[in-house]
């Protein structure tokens, strides 16, 4: 009996009835009872049986099974040219998006296979056709230009999170109608869609009235793992803060607007937080130091440095800025402690308006000046409160009595008195989340799995630029985890210990003489107290 081929694709569930199905391997085995399985036996399910539970963690499922005489005719070529053929195929199939929409009455998954450019080209024209008449859908205007330039499942399944409110329209439309032709103009833009429909039928679209207070509807399921995929070690503190941000940007009351206290150690993630919420979110991210208020040191000046970079980091776009996240970090270093006599200039003072929300007048370059309002912006402050004492917990008498931050989770207000915040400032700040030290575990887990993962980022990185693969063993790991705790740095070291340790070896592989000579770079321990052992094979 001949073998057959079968196409294995990775499902992204948007939601519970709406999949994306992206082609990644072409395999050979047999097909039976809706299960193929191969030689080594791997066994994979239908993707009409999409909604059922995954079978193993390689590839979830197949479609697109067939022999391989029918698929060496269709190609023309002979068994010799096997694996061309099968390579050109699933190529073929990657230029198309395999949408799964889940069939409740019938217990299973319709695919629909459409071309990348013809459905950016759907989104783009929310005009529909059918044999009969025409059928109008308002579809927001989305660009799919990314969706036709990849097929990594981690960038399209970031990417597709902004296009699920569209693909489920899609989804309700294309259960009941049949999508049989797209036209594109020589612009790209579908000129007409032709839809099989019964003569009677009628599509019914729903029109809901947004809500205007929104500015930013945010699926908060889809932010918390898009965040827990990068931040390792903080899962207890994210889920508020994401609450905190959320909450903040669907209302455009200022008096609902939340802001936070973050306390956590050096390199545990406070600032990385925010900025991956940013950038989830797309919209504008300022990190300042609290310490360079001081600079100027007066009311109304110090804080101008701030607000211009607010505005800079939005492109100068004023309505970006205004709705944008900001994090003052260092905050612990502004306090009055040894310094109650300086209370005039201190900057806590100058931040109090900022936090409570104010009409500033920013100073530009060039003399320029811009109406800057502070009352939507989802701000926090952070810092590491270094040997903060617990008013609340404090237990007999000692000179060294001590409790660290990260073994306690409840902050008094008294306590960060005691420490030398205003009450003022610590009443603008109501909520307190305080961040873990990371652990080993931790420090390990950001560095194999982590998707901002500076080993991971690096390792993609010599494979593209240099074609070479950067292997390395346990002991590469440990050394480089063990350095950050010697540091006390936590995460924050870890970039450049990776970035030196693979210096000598990545100079070498640039060389003009070496360029394509080697295909591997082994790297251990060692290589991270010596960057000049290493190992290049060919």
């Amino acid at each position: 009996m001949n073998k057959e081929i079968a196409v294995i694709f990775k499902k992204i569930d948007l939601d519970d009835n709406l999949f994306i199905f992206i082609p990644k391997q072409i395999v050979e085995g047999y097909e039976e009872n809706n299960i193929f399985k191969t030689e080594d036996d791997y066994a994979f399910i239908n993707t009409e049986n999409a909604t059922y539970d995954k079978i193993n963690d390689t590839f979830d499922y197949y479609h697109n099974v067939t022999n391989k005489a029918d698929l060496l005719n269709h190609y023309e070529c002979d068994e010799s040219e096997l694996k061309l053929c099968k390579e050109v195929y699933l190529e073929e199939l990657k230029d198309l998006i395999h949408i799964g929409i889940y069939n409740k009455e019938t217990n299973k998954t319709n695919i629909y296979t459409i071309h990348k450019k013809k459905l950016g080209a759907i989104f783009k024209n929310p005009i529909y056709q059918n044999n009969n008449g025409s059928v109008t859908i308002n579809l927001s205007e989305e660009n799919l230009a990314y969706l036709t330039s990849t097929n990594s499942i981690k960038e399209v399944k970031d990417y597709l999170t902004e296009l699920k409110k569209n693909l489920k329209k899609f989804s309700v439309f294309s259960t009941n109608n049949e999508v049989s032709e797209v036209e594109v103009n020589s612009e790209g833009k579908a000129s007409k869609i032709i839809l099989n429909m019964n003569e009677n039928k009628t599509v019914n679209v729903k029109k809901t009235t947004p809500n205007n207070n929104y500015r930013i509807d945010i699926d908060v399921e889809e932010l918390e793992e898009y965040v827990k995929e990068r931040i390792i070690g903080q899962d207890d503190n994210l889920r508020g803060i994401i609450n905190t941000i959320s909450m903040n940007y669907k209302t455009s009351n200022p008096k609902e607007i939340k802001k936070a206290l973050i306390i956590g150690p050096t390199g545990c993630g406070k600032t990385e937080v925010f900025r991956v919420i940013s950038e989830y979110l797309k919209v504008p991210y300022t990190n300042y130091s609290a310490p360079d208020l001081t600079a100027a040191g007066y009311v109304g000046n110090d804080i101008n440095d701030l607000l211009k970079n607010i505005i800079e980091n939005a492109n100068k776009d004023i309505k970006k800025a205004e709705n944008s996240i900001v994090f003052i970090d260092e905050a612990d270093k502004i306090s009055l402690k040894g310094n109650a006599s300086d209370n005039a200039v201190n900057p806590q003072s100058s931040l109090l308006k900022f936090l409570e929300g104010h009409t500033y007048d920013v100073q530009m370059r060039l003399g320029q000046t811009n109406k800057f309002d502070t009352s939507l912006l989802s701000i926090f402050c952070g810092g590491a409160f270094e040997n903060l004492e617990l008013a609340s917990e404090k237990q007999g008498i000692g000179f060294n009595h001590k409790i660290l931050i990260p073994d306690k989770r409840i902050i008094t207000n008294e306590d960060l008195i005691k420490y030398g915040m205003k009450k003022e400032l610590i009443g603008r700040l109501p909520v307190q989340y305080i961040f873990n030290q990371l652990s080993e575990e931790d420090l390990k887990q950001l560095l194999l799995t982590s998707k901002i993962s500076p080993l991971l980022i690096e390792k993609n990185r010599i494979k593209r630029d240099l074609n070479v693969d950067l292997e390395y063993d346990d002991s590469y790991i440990e050394a480089i985890i063990n350095k950050a705790i010697e540091l006390n740095t936590g995460a924050r070291s870890l970039k450049g210990s990776v970035d030196r340790s693979l210096e000598d070896a990545e100079f070498e592989l640039q060389k003009k003489s070496n360029m394509n000579k080697y295909n591997k770079l082994l790297v251990t321990g060692e290589t991270v107290t010596n960057n000049k052992v290493y190992t290049l094979k060919k």
